[in-house]
């Protein structure tokens, strides 16, 4: 019954304006309340140093339900560890920005006085897994894993080509958080949402003369990673230390075909769309208008689950007629964890094939490589 009355009491979301520090609104009223702040990402990002890239489509950024849990770390005034404090389902209308938000979850006096941890779950566009609700707990949150052909593949083709219509899925999870502030309004530190998925797309472009017609004729005949690379199951929650959290040991054996594009862009300057240093989203800004200009063609793409293992590949190719093949593997264990963002970019150079890999997370800033 407590639990129940929990549920009840809890408050509207109160939003923060974006585009600048947080700020605190004192609370006024005399029950204790506990301020927990999620960031949710932005449409549009942009940092120091190599940079955040922004989703390609809104689909890829929007959020249409989200779903919050507060439980106890550990005991606290007569309740067990695992105890849930408040459980939160905010309207989507409030998402739509993308701007940090603050929910507010009432407590009682006996817990605010203890400054417990706590345990906070934050799931965005819940994918077709069991019943997720205010009764589920902590064990069961733990255990919620991607799988099958859920963001996987199908007997040799993704499976997932475009975003879902509940979208992609997020998440963020903080553990063994000790709540701190002054009395009444008790804060948490901020929790993430992150993607659980990641991005791979294909880019291409071939040599044209000063006339616009091509120096060779080319054409990509197949598309291929590696199989036992993507593993069978992803955790939804990662709480490890590690950029991802996958059952290891057991990895979809079957490798994955990508269909070819029937023409490749003629472009005077392939190389001026390569990679040599941009930030992040800048390198996304001149594919972009690669593309919109003609000058690249738009392979395919796809959204997958996060692995621990590198995703290598091979890439057919014919030049003049005659055959050939470019293999690729992306340089460290983990540069496919999730939230990434892999764009390989394939060009013909007279009569050789030339491509650079690059990868940055879709929100956090990182590093790019090369390979060949």
């Amino acid at each position: 019954m407590k639990r129940i009355l929990h549920l009840l009491s809890i408050l509207a979301v109160l939003p923060i304006l974006a585009g600048g520090c947080a700020r605190h609104e004192e609370m006024t009223g005399k029950a204790p309340l506990l301020n927990v702040y999620l960031h949710i990402p932005k449409q549009v990002l942009t940092r120091a140093d190599v940079g955040a890239v922004s989703a390609e489509s809104e689909a890829e950024n929007r959020i249409s339900r989200l779903q919050l849990w507060v439980f106890l770390s550990e005991p606290c005034a007569g309740y067990p560890a695992g105890h849930l404090l408040g459980y939160l389902e905010p309207s989507p209308t409030l998402l739509e920005s993308g701007a940090s938000v603050r929910y507010a979850f009432p407590l009682e006096k006996a817990v605010a006085d203890a400054l417990p941890a706590v345990d906070v779950y934050a799931l965005g566009n819940a994918p077709a897994v069991p019943l997720l609700d205010a009764l589920s707990d902590p064990a069961a949150l733990d255990a919620l894993v991607l799988e099958g052909e859920r963001f996987g593949i199908r007997g040799s083709l993704p499976v997932q080509t475009t975003v879902p219509v509940e979208g992609l899925p997020f998440s963020g999870v903080g553990k063994h958080l000790r709540m701190k502030g002054t009395y009444p309004v008790l804060t948490l530190d901020a929790i993430r949402l992150t993607r659980a998925v990641s991005k791979l797309r294909f880019v291409f472009s071939q040599l044209s003369d000063e006339a616009g017609q091509p120096v060779e004729e080319v054409a990509v005949t197949s598309i291929r990673l590696d199989g036992d690379r993507i593993p069978a199951r992803e955790y939804l929650f990662n709480d490890s230390d590690l950029p991802w959290k996958v059952a290891s040991g057991s990895y979809v054996s079957s490798g994955l075909e990508l269909p070819v594009p029937e023409t490749l862009a003629l472009n005077p300057d392939p190389a001026g769309y390569a990679y040599t240093g941009q930030t992040a989203q800048l390198y996304e800004n001149l594919i972009a208008f690669g593309l919109d200009e003609g000058r690249l063609t738009s392979g395919p793409f796809c959204y997958l689950r996060e692995t621990d293992r590198k995703l290598s590949g091979q890439i057919g190719y014919t030049v003049g007629g005659l055959p050939g093949t470019a293999s690729f593997e992306m340089v460290h264990e983990g540069d496919f964890a999730r939230n990434h963002s892999w764009i390989v970019y394939l060009y013909f150079f007279r009569d050789a094939i030339r491509f650079t890999v690059s990868w940055t997370q879709w929100e956090e800033g990182n590093g790019f490589y090369l390979t060949d």
